[in-house]
């Protein structure tokens, strides 16, 4: 490991202990920069109940007061963060900010004063994707266009985001590094499966599918139960699905399922801050999602071991290779949902198979120790400029 001697602010609206994919990801990447030897910092809004300062794996985190609602939220925080950032910017090198939202151009405006490399990391891509939608508000055109114009480096975790930047921000530096999984937090444990399942009270017999995340409607989630319903009930072997989450949907799923008559095989959870003791109680890890960007809980669940069946969106399509790490189908194919999902319905063993070929997958491309190390050669490279 080299000596880093530099220091990186990391900025974001949320942190841990929020348990969105984005968060854990900032933290999990912050987790592994640090190893590395590079001094990491986080500046992010301060939550009911959580402290102004506290360490998390060592990493200092400062949480800045904001007030109101919506806009008022919004610009309050883009205010504490300006006071920061202008009183702290020499105990910094480099402000890295997650998410191209309005603490991110607060980030871009103060390092082009301050003269500090800022890096903004984009979230999602297609339908959903911020930029697009920011697209169609007048105060996110305003956005997109001081981003433009300040020109900060934008981090695209696919090719598909790499082509959304370029169409909405124009000539800008950008640099396409994936999100990565910690590989010795998430691994394969075959021996723990029927201990999990017993945990979570889950059928100790069968397949079990798995789904972790926001339930909002670009996950897509009731219409992949509607379709996923008619091939369980055709096949001779039986077949669950467990859902860790929360969301406006919950109701809306639940009633899917009761329409479908498979009440008695979907088991809700609320969200867990330790997926590792959720994944490898699984086989098959599902994500029917509109659009995505590149799913935290697709690499930690593949990370695990387990075989996926997932919408051909986003970085799904990079990150599965379909017909060996796992199946794709189209969103909107009720048609392919079930037929992907009687594969592994009528060849059990494929899941275990598909799932070895995934936890490969992961070592090779998405190791978080092989990102930090991508991250720490641009920081040096913004440095020397």
């Amino acid at each position: 490991m080299a000596d880093a001697s530099f220091s990186v602010l990391m900025i974001t609206a949320n942190f841990y202990p929020h348990v969105g994919g984005a968060e854990r990801q900032a933290l999990t990447l912050a987790t592994s920069l640090k190893n590395r030897g590079i001094e990491i910092s986080v500046f992010t809004q301060k939550k009911k109940g959580l402290k102004s300062f506290e360490e998390i794996n060592g990493i200092p985190v400062y949480r800045l007061r904001s007030f109101g609602p919506g806009f008022l939220n919004s610009l309050s925080f883009m205010v504490s963060l300006s006071w920061r950032l202008i009183f702290r910017a020499r105990s910094h090198d480099i402000f890295h900010a997650h998410l191209a939202s309005s603490p991110a151009l607060t980030a871009a405006f103060w390092g082009k004063i301050l003269r500090k490399p800022v890096f903004i990391k984009l979230g999602a891509a297609g339908e959903f994707g911020e930029l697009k939608m920011s697209s169609q508000t007048l105060l996110g055109k305003i956005k997109i266009l001081l981003l433009r114009l300040l020109r900060p480096s934008f981090i695209a975790l696919t090719l598909e985001q790499e082509m959304e930047a370029q169409k909405y921000l124009g000539e800008v530096s950008i640099h396409r590094i994936p999100n990565g999984v910690n590989l010795r937090k998430f691994r394969p444990s075959s021996a723990a499966k029927k201990v999990l399942r017993a945990k979570w009270r889950l059928p100790l017999e069968g397949l079990i599918f798995l789904y972790t995340g926001r339930f909002a409607p670009q996950k897509h989630l009731p219409f992949f139960i509607d379709a996923w319903a008619e091939a369980v009930k055709k096949a001779k072997i039986p077949a669950a699905l467990a859902l860790f989450g929360e969301g406006f949907e919950e109701r809306t799923i639940r009633k899917t399922a009761e329409q479908a008559d498979i009440s008695d095989r979907v088991y809700f959870y609320p969200p867990q801050t330790h997926l590792d003791v959720v994944y490898p109680a699984a086989d098959v890890f599902v994500l029917p999602s509109l659009a995505e960007g590149l799913s935290n809980s697709l690499l930690e669940a593949m990370a695990s071991g387990l075989a996926v069946l997932a919408s051909r969106v986003g970085g799904n399509t990079e990150a599965v290779i379909d017909g060996m790490t796992g199946f794709l189908f189209r969103p909107d194919s009720a048609e392919e949902i079930q037929a992907q999902t009687s594969k592994f319905l009528a060849h059990p063993d494929l899941a275990e198979e598909m799932g070895r070929a995934a936890r490969k997958r992961v070592e090779e491309f998405y190791s978080i120790d092989k990102i930090a190390q991508r991250y720490e050669t641009i920081y040096r490279l913004s440095l020397t400029h």
